[in-house]
């Protein structure tokens, strides 16, 4: 916005610049002069504008929303949910294939007891992990 502000307040400088002072320090001088009128004309043309610019994006905003309702206007309804969804979304998830699961090796039967535990505890741990787990396969 700040942009297209820019530019055009650079614009109508650039064109105006020869025939009217715009760095004028006395009020009374600038009231009566040319330029205040184009001014005001152009902030009156902008103003209008920027004015219908937001009523057709409110406009069609409401229109794109009752896009998705069916209202009965003989019951007196303005709104009421329509039977085409807004946004339709599916998710599917799928269990992990056992077939797919690599082997692991015997627990080395060289390692002390505690070793050998704490090895299978780990174990225990990545199994119920891989179990629970979910593969997501987003489709548009």
């Amino acid at each position: 916005m700040h942009r297209w502000r820019e530019f055009l307040v650079g614009e109508i400088a650039d064109k105006l610049k020869e025939q009217h002072n715009f760095f004028e320090e006395v009020n009374q001088t600038y009231n009566e002069s040319h330029l205040k009128r184009i001014i005001l004309r152009f902030e009156f043309i902008m103003n209008s504008y920027l004015r219908n610019f937001v009523r057709q994006s409110i406009e069609d905003w409401v229109a794109f929303i009752k896009s998705f309702t069916l209202p009965n206007y003989e019951l007196g309804e303005l709104w009421i949910r329509s039977t085409t969804p807004l946004l339709n979304i599916t998710l599917d998830f799928k269990k992990p294939n056992e077939k797919k699961r690599p082997r692991r090796k015997a627990i080395d039967e060289t390692l002390s007891p505690e070793e050998q535990e704490a090895e299978r505890v780990a174990r225990e741990l990545e199994d119920e992990q891989y179990m629970f787990r979910l593969e997501y396969n987003p489709t548009p």
